[in-house]
């Protein structure tokens, strides 16, 4: 915009140039100072110079346009792009949410069943320890009768004639009462090893029902999900990362651009028409000119307008080099 400021006003310049021509014809004392038609010549000149530089500036302006219209265009694509993979993710995340809540609802049901379970097989393996120490209990009384069987064959063998008959009657009684005894442990013996067997089936049927209850709670379509997501998120990271780095690239580049074109841009030219405009403005509003008070005005008015442009794009040529060293350094 400013750039077309400038421009406009330097055509101003060349109208008020040909006007003052005009004023200047019957004027003898402007007509003696050749110098005055040196700076009308090289003023025309520096114009004619800023002219096809403005037509360059604004060749090199279209082409800078459709490389940032291109990144836009990229930019919003790839938005796009990560919006719908984001929308992947959404559905994928409710379909975990919903899993979860199923889960929970079966968790809910199956934890009493649980619990039960595991107080049984608890009951079961405190079963298994007592039977074994009445086990342990019972195999000391047989190993006692043993001992005692071992005991009485060994005073048999020192038995006389004259006591023999009275001690083989006692003999007798107590070799019944300890194959009773026997008899009996053995059958305490039998008794705790078929609750022991029993117990331990028991338990194996608690486990297997608590394996069937746990797999049910962890069957695979979880596992699908979960590798649903996993997948979703990682293609997401993947495309997040891909389009940034290349719109960070593509704006570099554009960037690069840009910045050749300010370095090209020779703001000389501008700055010798001002400084020509103001020096010719003193010299023609010298009073023995009798020239027109308003077409000085108007050259001192346009080359007012043309400085004003020209500093405001140098402010913004400053604060656009200083977003391109940050882009540059992204």
């Amino acid at each position: 915009m400013q750039r077309k400021n400038i421009s406009q006003n330097l055509l101003t310049q060349k109208f008020l140039l040909s006007n003052l021509k005009i004023s200047e014809i019957g004027s003898n004392k402007l007509e003696e100072k050749n110098e005055d038609s040196d700076y009308i010549i090289e003023f025309n000149r520096l114009i004619n110079r800023a002219k096809l530089f403005e037509q360059e500036q604004l060749k090199l302006l279209k082409e800078n346009k459709e490389a940032l219209e291109e990144v836009y265009n990229k930019t919003q694509k790839g938005i796009k792009q990560i919006e719908s993979n984001l929308d992947a993710i959404l559905k994928t995340l409710k379909k975990v949410i919903e899993l979860f809540s199923e889960k929970q609802q079966e968790l809910n049901i199956s934890l009493p069943k649980l619990q039960e379970n595991n107080s049984r097989l608890r009951e079961n393996i405190d079963s298994i320890i007592t039977n074994l120490q009445y086990h342990d209990i019972i195999r000391q009384k047989v190993e006692h009768v043993q001992q005692s069987h071992k005991e009485l064959l060994k005073n048999l063998k020192k038995i006389d004639e004259n006591t023999g008959d009275k001690f083989l009657m006692q003999v007798k009684e107590i070799v019944n009462i300890q194959s009773a005894l026997l008899v009996r442990a053995n059958k305490e013996y039998q008794t705790a090893i078929e609750k022991i067997v029993t117990r331990f089936k028991s338990i194996g049927s608690i486990s297997f029902a608590i394996l069937i209850q746990c797999q049910s709670l962890t069957k695979n379509n979880n596992i699908k999900v979960e590798t649903d997501i996993l997948a979703v998120t990682d293609r997401y990271a993947n495309l997040i990362k891909q389009n940034s780095h290349s719109v960070v690239e593509q704006a570099k580049d554009v960037s690069q651009i840009l910045s050749d074109s300010l370095i090209k841009l020779d703001n000389s030219i501008i700055d010798e028409i001002i400084q020509y405009s103001s020096r010719y403005v003193e010299m023609i509003s010298h009073p023995e000119f009798s020239l027109q008070t308003n077409l000085i005005e108007q050259f001192k008015t346009v080359e007012r307008d043309i400085t004003a442009s020209q500093n405001l794009i140098q402010i913004l040529n400053l604060e656009y080099l200083i977003k391109f060293l940050v882009l540059r350094n992204f």
